[in-house]
């Protein structure tokens, strides 16, 4: 699903493998070429079929200041090909859901049933609650640049509660680490940023683990690397969901009832968002057990790039590998009854015969070009709430945080060249 993708981790699987295992324990899924019999799918390809209704979605938790473009390059290219599509960013709506009032309302609740059992730092913030409460939407209006007035507030000591995070960084709210000034509107930024990161460690400790607001806070990839086996994964995804989870359903559902969508694809950038793809898939598989569920992106390339777990595809029907497209057009050719399965192009399923993993790579036809993709198409996301964090004054640092990234990719592969997507001897893919 991921549009910018990486082959460097993992065995590279060719067409001539089509059906063939990935690692231990996956059986085994024979080509037309191996049987010499001609597909009754392929015969009924001219037929016409109603087209699927797709639904791209943006997990928790990436960066609040924009939304990571890998669907929105899909989208644009599914409707090149006139497929239905819609887009959601559940990472700033869930966000936004949380650092409201009536959601820390909620999160307070949750925290105070554990209060006697949490940290010194925790319990302080748990006792200034209505603090929070009182303050939380001004915060955000500002780091949307919707309510600049505010700043000269924030920037005051009695204003904005102040917790753990304030005394780690205690003297940047002022001044650069070089001995400059800091300007009113960066200093509000950078403790609007520490105020929601103290609320962030209370929720960790309190209710989950594994919530995270921006790419500094790497609590969530430490976890799914701890994850050796799927028992602890699964055991997260069982239990009863706890009020950021309900959160998370109450963001997703209405793009569901809303849209209905026959397939559902969601992006995994990174080990940070695994844990709510698969909880997304599963809310998916309750709503209707008919709709399809898709993952791919950078952190199935790499990391889990060889698929040997049966329980994944309790939550997910396909995976796909590398450059998302082509495979995504084979997913819906076959729920359009348009392919066979193992004419997909690199994507893992499990088959319903034996329950074991199957690789498909069945699809001759060459990937989508760079060119051809177009530019990301963001039809659907809130633009204007999305909202900016200075968690570091380093400038360089500042660049991925402050402010709204609208990405376009301008090359496709690197001087390495070893990825199956820089077959072309030119480094830079011209997309113009």
């Amino acid at each position: 699903m991921d549009h910018e993708t990486n082959r460097a981790a993992g065995p590279d699987v060719s067409a001539a493998e089509a059906g063939a295992d990935s690692g231990a324990g996956c059986g085994h899924a024979e080509t037309p070429a191996q049987t010499g019999l001609i597909s009754t799918v392929r015969l009924r390809r001219k037929v016409e079929v109603a087209k699927k209704r797709t639904l791209l979605i943006v997990p928790p938790f990436c960066s609040p200041n924009y939304t990571y473009p890998a669907p929105a390059y899909l989208a644009r290219l599914l409707k090149r090909r006139e497929q239905p599509v819609a887009q959601a960013d559940l990472n700033l709506e869930l966000l936004l859901r949380v650092f409201s009032r009536k959601g820390l309302l909620r999160v307070f609740a949750a925290a105070q049933d554990h209060a006697a059992t949490l940290s010194p730092e925790s319990r302080r913030v748990i006792a200034l609650r209505d603090r929070y409460v009182s303050t939380i939407e001004p915060v955000i209006r500002f780091l949307q640049g919707r309510d600049a007035s505010i700043a000269y507030r924030m920037c005051q000591p009695d204003f904005l509660p102040r917790g753990k995070n304030f005394e780690l960084n205690k003297g940047f709210d002022f001044y650069d680490g070089n001995g400059n000034t800091l300007a009113v509107h960066d200093r509000a930024k950078f403790v609007g940023t520490q105020y929601l990161y103290d609320i962030g460690e209370m929720i960790r400790e309190a209710i989950f683990p594994f919530f995270q607001i921006t790419l500094v806070d790497r609590y969530y990839d430490s976890f799914v690397h701890r994850c050796t086996t799927f028992d602890l994964m699964q055991a997260e995804l069982e239990r009863e969901p706890n009020v950021i989870d309900q959160m998370l359903h109450e963001v997703l559902d209405p793009h569901l009832e809303n849209g209905s969508p026959d397939l559902v694809g969601i992006t995994v950038p990174f080990a940070r968002n695994l844990y709510w793809a698969f909880r997304i898939g599963r809310r998916v598989r309750r709503w209707n057990e008919q709709a399809k569920v898709v993952m791919g992106g950078g952190f199935f390339n790499t990391s889990m790039r060889d698929q040997k777990e049966p329980r994944v595809f309790d939550y997910v029907d396909y995976i796909t590998l590398d450059d998302g497209e082509k495979p995504l057009l084979d997913i819906l050719d076959h729920l359009q009854e348009r392919r066979d399965l193992h004419d997909l192009k690199r994507t893992f399923y499990r088959a319903a015969a034996d329950g074991m993993i199957r690789y498909a790579n069945g699809d001759p036809e060459p990937d989508i070009r760079h060119a051809e993709t177009g530019a990301p198409d963001y039809t659907g996301y809130r633009i204007g709430d999305y909202f900016s964090s200075l968690e570091t004054i380093n400038v360089n640092q500042r660049v991925r945080c402050d402010g709204w990234w609208n990405k376009l990719t301008m090359t496709h592969g690197c001087y390495w060249k070893k990825c199956s997507f820089s077959g072309r001897g030119s480094w830079v893919d011209d997309i113009a």
